[in-house]
């Protein structure tokens, strides 16, 4: 039998020792409350570019550069989320999962991990025929790929922060650890809603990443190589491969071309990327699996 032995693990143990443990009828207003607060910070760098930037500047350039703003000033909502963490509910540093032991161990696992994950799905949409591969793109920069990957890096970590490392470990103070992992999955899906192309296979197929993501943490030990895994998929999604990420097209910065296979977009997702397709609900269910099997929790 499968087991996590979720209701000992250190994390969920260190955040039950949190000074402030909202009862959970409180706990979506109270997180809605947070991510609004966390979005503030981002307003103004946003506003700042809208004053400042050339509209002599090409279409492309200045869309590219909308795009990093809003990466890179993810790290204010992480900040924001953290504090909050902190301060609001006394919690430790530790119990949303930063572990400094073997951080940097974890977060390039971590980075494997999402690079093979997402190219996985990638290999799949090839031989099912829903992509095509169109080879090297002719317009990607080298300066730009460091860039959206160092921005990724910075989204990725802030959402996972979020969801997981808040979130997740928030509500298992006053509920089994796998309510918490399914309420918490739920509301990352659900925090994708007003995405382009988003529909209901989107929604499960992002629960599912929810859970995988989750699971790994809690086997892991440590917020480090889910942070890795999400900034990695969202990169090798938009800037390796070409394809959109959770709606958002990026393709003029990517270092090869996909295109879309008119007709199977339920396989390929279609306007929403590879999380609204088939393939994807496949192979997370297929990584949730292999990290129960396989993984071993950390008790460190």
């Amino acid at each position: 039998m499968i087991r996590l032995h979720l209701n000992d693990h250190p994390l969920v143990a260190a955040a039950r020792e949190s000074r402030f443990k909202p009862h959970p009828l409180l706990q979506i207003p109270i997180f809605i409350g947070i991510y609004i607060a966390s979005l503030l910070p981002t307003i103004l760098p946003y506003v700042l570019f809208l004053l400042l930037k050339d509209a002599n500047a090409p279409g492309d350039s200045a869309m590219d550069t909308e795009k990093l703003i809003i990466l890179f000033s993810c790290a204010l909502s992480a900040l924001v989320v953290v504090l909050y963490c902190r301060f609001a509910e006394g919690r430790s540093l530790f119990s949303m999962g930063f572990v400094r032991r073997d951080a940097w161990i974890h977060y390039l696992r971590g980075i494997a991990v999402g690079f093979v994950f997402f190219s996985t799905v990638y290999l799949a949409l090839i031989a099912t025929g829903s992509v095509t591969f169109d080879g090297l793109n002719s317009k990607a920069s080298l300066a730009m790929l460091f860039l959206f990957f160092f921005g990724f890096v910075i989204q990725g970590a802030q959402e996972e922060i979020l969801t997981r490392g808040y979130f997740m470990m928030s509500l298992s103070t006053r509920l089994p650890a796998i309510t918490a992992i399914l309420i918490s999955s739920f509301t990352f899906s659900a925090l994708h809603l007003f995405n382009s192309g988003f529909g209901l296979l989107a929604f499960v197929n992002l629960v599912l990443y929810g859970v995988f993501l989750a699971v790994y943490m809690l086997k892991t030990g440590n917020i480090w190589g889910v942070c890795a895994i999400h900034s990695v998929w969202n990169f090798s999604q938009g800037n390796l491969y070409g394809m959109p990420v959770s709606g958002m097209n990026i393709l003029e910065t990517s270092l090869f071309s996909s295109s879309l296979v008119e007709g199977k977009e339920w396989l390929s997702g279609g306007a929403f990327g590879p999380e609204g397709g088939v393939i994807t609900s496949a192979v997370s269910i297929l990584a949730i699996v292999l990290t129960l099997l396989l993984g071993k929790r950390s008790s460190e």
